[in-house]
């Protein structure tokens, strides 16, 4: 089965009486298998930076990453997962996402595992590729362990 889907969001900030360059992602999931499902996606941020060498005052002054609404510096990235659920209790991803204004990507695994109908226990990690004054290769690796619970 294979699914395209895309989302945008424009933005209207009353302030300035002004509309902003929207975010704009666009994707296709293949579904290889019941268990395995590929994905590729295109997003542009309009509320990034639009070169490299304008990241670092871009990170201190754009109000949208200080108020969390996007966490990416630039305005152009390409993205690939492939995830797998060998039991229906786990599920595994693997990810890459890469700044095609630049020299940098980060890849990005899980693993979930469902304790129960609402306890989720994953484990995961990020590790940025590229040199240190790129905006991927700032972020170095991270592992982390994560409990969730839904009700």
């Amino acid at each position: 089965t294979l699914k395209l889907r895309a989302e945008a969001v424009a933005i209207y900030d009353l302030d300035d009486d002004e509309v902003q360059l929207p975010r704009v992602t666009g994707g296709v999931d293949w579904f290889v298998h019941p268990d395995v499902m590929l994905s590729a996606e295109y997003h542009f941020n309009g509320v990034g930076a639009e070169k490299p060498e304008d990241y670092l005052s871009h990170a201190f002054q754009s109000e949208e990453l200080a108020r969390g609404e996007t966490y990416l510096l630039g305005q152009h990235y390409l993205g690939g997962i492939i995830s797998y659920k060998p039991h229906d209790l786990v599920m595994m991803a693997f990810s890459y996402m890469t700044n095609l204004s630049e020299p940098s990507s980060l890849i990005i695994w899980n693993v979930n595992y469902s304790m129960a109908e609402s306890v989720d226990l994953g484990v995961g990690g990020f590790h940025g590729i590229g040199p240190q004054n790129t905006e991927f290769g700032l972020r170095g690796d991270m592992v982390y362990l994560q409990l969730a619970a839904f009700f």
